[in-house]
């Protein structure tokens, strides 16, 4: 399928399928995991995938059926207590948390 999103795309047919929950029971372990291992050119561009999907909605409904629609997102945030917003915004903040963790520059030496 084609996407303007392809790398948030792929992130959610990786970690966030049908059967995800099988593999990764815990949602943010999973985030934080993805976010530990991806290289650092596609979490930036996941990261900006994700802000431009967001934006891109004009409403909950609709971004919630654009991320099974078009991204193939399987996950269900409500179940979580969280609105699809709230869970794209908990994504956003997670990754751009590791790129700036990335970015930081070493502790001095002793």
């Amino acid at each position: 399928m084609n996407t303007p999103y392809p790398t948030l795309r792929h992130f959610f047919l990786q970690r966030f399928h049908q059967d995800a929950e099988l593999n990764w029971p815990d949602m943010k372990e999973n985030v934080r995991e993805w976010a530990t291992w991806s290289e650092t050119g596609d979490l930036e561009q996941l990261v900006d995938d994700l802000r431009r999907f967001v934006a891109a909605q004009p409403d909950d409904a609709a971004l919630e059926a654009a991320l099974l629609d078009e991204l193939a997102c399987a996950f269900h945030p409500p179940g979580m207590g969280m609105s699809y917003r709230e869970w794209l915004a908990y994504l956003d903040d997670t990754f751009s948390e590791e790129l700036r963790a990335r970015r930081a520059p070493p502790p001095p030496s002793s």
